[in-house]
């Protein structure tokens, strides 16, 4: 028997059907085929379907292949254009690192880059680009170098302990020294650590703790020229007068003289120094107000304390391990109080809106057991507390760590340090005191926030109905 040359080889079936003979027409067909490789075989069982799949794979991988090609000839021709004296820096490793650090985000518009504004994490790139961590390649866009963060931050919120993970060079001794040297004073990078390679700072974080500091006066209830002010205007005049007078003091640029009748800056800012340096909160409504902090621990649904867009009943479950209120604190001319609330996770605005709720209950004499129909309830109106007073403490990295310390000691490809802030909490400490907690006294002290936002939220009680001695929801508190 022969093999055919062309490009549809026929092998004809055997007369005698004995084991020596099968065997050696399975020897001829193998031979045919290694022959025939390079063609375009139609056999027997081949359909047009078959063939048009096999068109298109082969198309798919050449045109694949091309691509590759050209990017690699690409590189190269860059690489020969390029200046002799970077290419070395241009080559140097980049290792998977974060970065641990601190900031006072008086100033800017938020943690996460955003266009156009100025951010916590636009300066923190553009500085680590400055000291030669990160390429000139790579200095256009974070996402090249795989950037992410541990948490957002909202508009004027700190951190005395954030993580971002990225691919940074590291051979510098002095990289740290270097980042910091282009950073401004309230941005302070402790060090970095060594992290494996799939590491992700969010969904690895197992728990965050923030802290909230606020002065004891805002639990006072309304005066009693406010509730005078309610009976003689309508809302529609209160709001043409609030509503003129907020835009005044959140926009000095304005020509345009507010109201005669409405509060100025000076008036919110006096009023809060008064109170402030006269009032102290009793051990009796310390230990109410500390009840109804606590009773946002556990698991429930905050649909109510964060946005409407995107959140629904479905994803708004979270988390609250602890919240805890600190014992008064006399700092300057005024009393103060931390709150520190540790949780899986949190929606936007959430902590805001829970310190805003208890305040809003506490001055209205609202009993805490409304909490637990708000957790329930439709949609309600929720005012958020300032934001000025409100600091990221720490991310929390329990589970991650653990994984690290049980990694065998003979991988080295993967790094086993922990991520915790030991190291730096003496200077975390000093910068916490002198960059964030001054900064707030200092925003408290100027322009009287609480004492404005307090007056706001008063002075409109039909946004908030469900404020009432006897802690119904009526339907006309749903939105």
């Amino acid at each position: 028997m022969e093999s055919s040359t062309v490009a549809n080889p026929v092998i004809e079936e055997p007369k005698n059907s004995n084991g020596n003979e099968n065997a050696e027409i399975q020897k001829v067909e193998e031979s045919v085929l290694e022959k025939t490789s390079g063609v375009e075989h139609v056999y027997k069982g081949q359909t047009g379907a078959d063939r048009k799949d096999h068109f298109i794979k082969n198309s798919r991988n050449n045109k694949r292949n091309n691509d590759q090609s050209e990017n690699k000839r690409k590189r190269v021709r860059e690489e020969s254009n390029r200046d002799p004296g970077t290419r070395n820096e241009e080559r140097k490793p980049k290792k998977n690192v974060i970065l641990l650090f601190s900031y006072c985000g008086t100033g800017y518009q938020g943690m996460q880059v955003n266009p156009n504004a100025k951010t916590i994490e636009g300066d923190l790139f553009s500085s680590i680009v400055k000291a030669g961590g990160v390429s000139e390649d790579n200095s256009t866009d974070q996402k090249k170098v795989q950037l992410q963060r541990a948490a957002r931050t909202d508009k004027g919120v700190h951190a005395a302990g954030q993580v971002v993970s990225l691919k940074m060079i590291i051979e510098d001794p002095e990289i740290v020294t270097k980042i910091n040297s282009f950073l401004p004073d309230q941005i302070r990078v402790w060090g970095y650590k060594r992290v494996i390679r799939s590491f992700n700072p969010k969904t690895l974080c197992d728990s965050r703790i923030y802290e909230y500091l606020l002065p004891t006066y805002v639990f006072m209830p309304p005066d009693e020229e406010t509730i005078e002010l309610i009976s003689k205007y309508s809302f529609e005049k209160r709001q043409s007068l609030y509503m003129k007078s907020n835009e005044n003091l959140q926009d000095e640029d304005n020509d345009e003289p507010a109201s005669s009748e409405a509060p100025k800056k000076e008036k919110y800012v006096e009023t809060a120094n008064s109170r402030r340096s006269s009032y102290r909160i009793s051990k009796e409504l310390l230990e109410q107000i500390r009840t109804g902090f606590g009773m946002y621990v556990g698991t429930h649904n905050f649909l109510n304390f964060t946005v409407t867009k995107g959140t629904n009943g479905k994803n708004s479950s979270r988390h609250i391990k602890s919240f805890t209120v600190s014992d008064p604190m006399i700092i300057g001319d005024g009393e103060w109080l931390s709150l520190k609330v540790h949780g899986q996770s949190f929606m936007l605005h959430q902590i805001r809106k829970m310190v805003g709720l208890i305040i809003l209950l506490t001055r209205s004499k609202t009993p805490f057991s409304i909490i637990d129909k708000i957790y329930k309830c439709n949609r309600i109106n929720i005012p958020k507390a300032p934001g000025f007073g409100l600091l990221l403490e720490k991310p929390v990295y329990e589970s991650y760590n653990d994984k690290v310390k049980k990694m065998p000691a003979n991988n080295p490809g993967e790094s086993r340090e922990l991520i915790v802030f030991d190291e730096y909490e003496k200077k975390i400490e000093e910068f916490k005191k002198k960059f964030i907690y001054d900064q707030i006294f200092k925003d408290e002290l100027e322009n009287g926030h609480f004492s404005q936002w307090a007056e706001m939220c008063d002075v409109f009680p039909e946004q908030y109905p469900y404020l009432n001695p006897e802690g119904e929801i009526p339907e006309s508190a749903f939105i």
